[in-house]
């Protein structure tokens, strides 16, 4: 028995709707299935995130007792060295300043220690880049020998922590000179541009952004707190920092024009 014309007509339309429904929940299907995947994925990286930064805060608190232990004994053998140096013969003299430099270097790694384990608010202030630049160039060149050249306009002044960015060059330019660095090129820009290059044999490893995490590092007895510390008081800045390999290691940050003032 045949249909009616207009009944096949209406079994018709409805069949094609029903593939068209059809259709679109299979798209539906397919974009929910990706949408899980990456949603999976993002819960995977978010769960590894917090389980990283719960070891990093056990690590931290763990490493600033210890620096706090180590802290004082440290402070009484330069009071003792230093009574030392001033009654020696002068051939004896190297010896105790070898000593000096060696607590100065324990001194460094406790102080980045104690620095990355407190979480305070940032104190801002009118700093002048310049000056620190400036500053730290002739500390480290009388210190350690080495050749600092820099390129800065008369002044460039932030909103900032002066001590905290003044920590923070003062790593950028250990760092040069542990890797074996004589000569250190500082430029900045009135737009708040610094960069720090030096002629040593660069950063090591494919993903230089890495090395600004905390305890990561390439040198056989470094602790991995110097850049992790530079990196967190530039974020603090709401800064960038970009690592780059030119011929020698290439530090770029770039503070907000907002700060600039």
């Amino acid at each position: 028995m045949r249909l009616p014309a207009e009944e096949v007509s209406l079994l018709k339309d409805a069949f094609e709707r029903f593939h068209e429904v059809g259709e679109r929940l299979e798209v539906k299907y397919e974009e929910l299935k990706i949408e899980a995947e990456q949603l999976r994925e993002t819960i995977a990286r978010k769960e590894e995130e917090i389980a990283k930064s719960e070891r990093m805060a056990m690590l931290g608190q763990t490493a600033a007792a210890v620096a706090h232990e180590v802290r004082n004994p440290l402070g009484a053998m330069k009071i003792f060295v230093s009574m030392l140096k001033r009654q020696v013969s002068s051939e004896s003299k190297k010896l105790v300043e070898a000593i000096e430099a060696s607590i100065e270097s324990i001194d460094s790694v406790v102080t980045n220690i104690l620095v990355f384990s407190k979480d305070r608010p940032v104190v801002r202030g009118p700093v002048d880049l310049v000056v620190l630049c400036k500053e730290r160039a002739g500390y480290f060149r009388s210190a350690h020998n080495v050749s600092i050249t820099i390129d800065t306009p008369d002044a460039v002044r932030i909103v900032g922590n002066e001590e905290a960015l003044r920590r923070a060059i003062s790593n950028l330019i250990i760092n040069a000179i542990q890797a074996g660095a004589t000569e250190i090129d500082i430029n900045l820009t009135k737009t708040g541009k610094l960069v720090i290059k030096d002629s040593g044999p660069g950063f090591k490893g494919e993903k230089l952004e890495t090395l600004l995490e905390p305890f990561v590092t390439t040198k056989p007895s470094g602790t991995g707190l110097g850049l992790a510390i530079v990196n967190k008081t530039i974020q603090e800045h709401e800064g960038t920092i970009e690592l780059r390999n030119n011929n020698g290691a290439e530090v770029v940050i770039q503070f907000q024009a907002k700060e600039i003032v």
